[in-house]
């Protein structure tokens, strides 16, 4: 069964930090003089705002 967060059983695992990592990284390589990377998160989303954190992105 899935719900919004993905599959329990994989949850917290820190597959989305490192997805997240990877898209950040592969960005800066592909677009260097890129001022910042801007990512839309529902304010009310804890665990994306965790992920993206974890990710070393601030608010």
């Amino acid at each position: 069964m899935w719900h919004e967060g993905g599959d329990p059983q994989r949850v917290g695992q820190g597959m989305g930090t490192a997805m997240i990592s990877a898209v950040i990284e592969r960005t800066w390589a592909e677009h260097p003089a890129a001022p910042c990377v801007l990512v839309p998160v529902v304010a009310a989303n804890r665990a994306s705002w965790r992920a993206l954190e974890r990710a070393g992105l601030r608010p």
